[in-house]
């Protein structure tokens, strides 16, 4: 992972001060968030950055103070997930419903959910108006689905 990461191995990290290892500007970011945990607190947080080979990265930190017999801290232990690629995945997936979201408006069309469990239908408030519903977060049942439908159709649904 530090290969990967930072292009160095584990043993390159130890003794160094962290600005040396994320370089001067990343650390300036996330030095509050040590100073916090030196005073006791528990922080949890999302940062990203800029790595020293060029990348945009994004971790999620956890920096715990590590407390003495004494109540004192002693030090801070972190723990550091890399979730770069879950980010990217999150951000493609926002772009791909913004995408099909501004594709059913265009075309005038919307989309429903059948749990075929509960017999339940979702639909979008885009779907609800195309078929003359008030929109609502209440779901349909199927029947009200079916009663819409042509009459012709509805022997060909379910």
């Amino acid at each position: 992972t530090f290969t990967r990461i930072f292009g160095q191995t584990q043993d390159y990290f130890i003794g160094r001060h962290v600005a040396d290892v994320v370089g001067r500007t990343a650390y300036h970011r996330i030095e509050p968030l040590f100073e916090r945990a030196f005073r006791g607190e528990t922080v949890t947080v999302e940062v990203d950055f800029v790595d020293l080979r060029g990348h945009h990265r994004y971790f999620q930190g956890h920096y715990t103070p590590d407390f003495s017999t004494d109540g004192q801290v002693r030090g801070v232990v972190i723990l550091q997930n890399d979730v770069t690629e879950r980010k990217k995945s999150e951000q493609l997936l926002s772009n791909r419903e913004t995408q099909l979201r501004m594709a059913l408006d265009m075309a005038e069309m919307g989309t429903c959910e059948w749990d075929l469990i509960t017999d339940e239908i979702h639909c979008d408030e885009q779907h609800q108006r195309l078929f003359g519903y008030a929109p609502t977060s209440e779901p349909r049942s199927i029947m009200d689905f079916k009663n819409c439908m042509h009459p012709a159709d509805r022997e060909l649904f379910y």
